[in-house]
């Protein structure tokens, strides 16, 4: 597995049930120039995808496209924090209230084309997922997603409620407290365990900001 073409077939190998007509949903670089050339590389490690529809897709071509991700009616529950937060460390690391919306200025979906993207479980579940089921995907499928992580090599990891299920392969840790927010740090990478992008918990500017400045903070101290 040394391509992201021998892992999708693997995937595809391994995952696909054509008896129930249930297929993965292949993820990774979303462009792969735009990916290499951005500032930092910034990785997002969500949990799964959903689709009622039973998957056999490629997440590149939804979230790499905005006119199709806009027609995905709850799209800004989990993106748009994902946006904001990337096109503010990609272009100075403005605050969330600096930021243009994305219903005025959709050409910042746009930023999604320079990251990458993986799920800890491949196959489309529901609206809400299941932790001891996100658990198991991982465990069985931990060389995939590992080799993932490193074709991607990011500067960047944020775990959307992923970290705690992925530091210890990743050999990270002790995660520390920071602006509100736990993270792990060394000259090279940060990795940032958030919340997921579609929390209810804290109020969207909380949650950006939190993982804004910690990255700021980080890179800030590099220079």
């Amino acid at each position: 597995m040394n391509t992201f073409k021998e892992i999708d077939a693997l995937i595809k190998a391994r995952m696909s049930n054509d008896v129930e007509e249930i297929y993965p949903v292949y993820d990774g670089i979303v462009n792969d120039h735009e990916y290499s050339n951005a500032k930092y590389k910034i990785l997002w490690i969500l949990k799964e995808p959903h689709d009622k529809d039973g998957g056999n897709w490629y997440m590149k071509d939804f979230i790499g496209n905005k006119d199709r991700l806009r027609e995905y009616r709850n799209w800004p529950r989990t993106f748009n924090p994902i946006i904001y937060v990337t096109y503010s460390i990609l272009n100075g690391f403005s605050s969330w209230n600096e930021l243009d919306d994305t219903s005025e200025n959709p050409d910042m979906i746009d930023v999604l084309r320079k990251i990458a993207y993986i799920n800890l479980k491949k196959i489309p579940g529901e609206t809400v997922s299941v932790p001891d089921v996100i658990q198991k995907a991982y465990e069985e499928n931990k060389d995939i997603i590992l080799k993932q992580i490193e074709l991607c090599d990011p500067n960047m990891i944020i775990g959307g409620s992923t970290m705690s299920i992925i530091a210890n392969d990743l050999g990270i840790g002790p995660l520390i407290e920071k602006n509100g927010i736990k993270c792990f740090a060394t000259n090279e990478k940060i990795y940032i365990d958030a919340y997921h992008p579609n929390q209810k918990s804290i109020p969207q500017q909380i949650y950006c900001d939190s993982i804004i400045n910690t990255i700021k903070d980080w890179a800030t101290s590099k220079k």
